[in-house]
């Protein structure tokens, strides 16, 4: 439906509602310091949000639905993944330049992607296909 819900697991509710895909969200995370989440969707765009007050800081266009959202593990860099397209953002240097930011990687894939991962340093980030290359 486009929303993107924050809750308390401790009381089982909902504390925020965000707002502001076209299409249904499909993937989200969380920055380790738990101060910004990126939310993908179908709308073909990645949303970054302040979870402290719940607005969108950010839109990045990943030019196709995405399927997955992860950031690394210092909290700079976060990667989107769509059919087949993986792209990595520095995404501290998207908020405020809504639309304007460009991945600092974008690679394409033979196969299709279903998600993605970085190492504990943050030097890699692992693109997860399924398929066969032919």
């Amino acid at each position: 439906d486009g929303t993107l819900r924050l809750w308390d697991t401790s009381a089982s509710s909902c504390v925020r509602l965000l707002l502001g895909h076209s299409g249904p969200v499909t993937a989200a995370a969380v920055t380790p310091a738990a101060a910004v989440a990126a939310s993908g969707s179908e709308d073909q765009t990645v949303r970054l949000w302040d979870l402290g007050s719940g607005r969108a800081t950010a839109t990045l266009p990943h030019g196709e639905p995405v399927s997955s959202v992860a950031f690394s593990s210092d909290g700079r860099l976060l990667a989107s993944v769509g059919t087949r397209q993986l792209r990595v953002w520095n995404w501290e240097a998207a908020v405020g330049r809504d639309g304007g930011a460009e991945p600092v990687l974008c690679c394409d894939s033979p196969v299709p992607l279903i998600g993605a991962s970085f190492l504990r340093d943050s030097s890699v980030c692992l693109g997860v296909g399924v398929g066969e290359v032919a």
